[in-house]
């Protein structure tokens, strides 16, 4: 990993305790990975929950998505990812560029994980996003990446 810019950010302690809690919840529900699409809208707040699973984004308008599975690596993918989020953060090392095309490198991601009859849960579709986002923030390329796996089951997952 490149040598971290002296900027304010949480401890490893606190990833590792989100990153338990999150992955217990996934387990609990039968989630095999969630899949956070990118989303800049409402001033940065459609952003917050890659932020809180990867510790990128945030300012600046920066398009941010994530796959984060039950077990292995988290993967942020972003645009300009290399030089902006691997020197700002020690949370996410397998940091990749998108080029404007999230949905792809998403789907590439989900291939390595071997997830394509897996349990997906995409956040922000909109059924149990909450008061912040109650009609989902997904857009439609996000939505269209899916069609490779053919029959995952899908989920959003549900906050306890």
């Amino acid at each position: 990993m490149s040598e971290l810019y002296p900027y304010p950010r949480f401890s490893l302690t606190e990833r590792d305790r989100r990153w338990k809690a999150v992955r217990a919840k996934m387990a609990e529900q039968n989630i095999d990975v969630i899949v956070t699409p990118q989303n800049t809208g409402h001033s940065m707040d459609f952003q917050a929950n890659t932020r809180y699973l990867t510790h990128c984004g945030g300012g600046g308008d920066a398009d941010i998505a994530a796959v984060f599975p039950l077990n292995g690596a988290v993967t942020a993918i972003a645009t300009t990812a290399n030089p902006r989020w691997t020197t700002t953060q020690d949370w996410t090392t397998d940091v990749r560029e998108a080029r404007r095309e999230y949905g792809r490198i998403v789907v590439e991601r989900l291939k390595e994980l071997k997830i394509e009859h897996g349990r997906i849960g995409i956040t922000g579709l909109g059924e149990v996003e909450g008061t912040r986002t109650p009609e989902g923030i997904c857009t439609a390329p996000t939505k269209k990446s899916a069609k490779p796996f053919p029959k995952p089951r899908s989920s959003t997952p549900r906050r306890s």
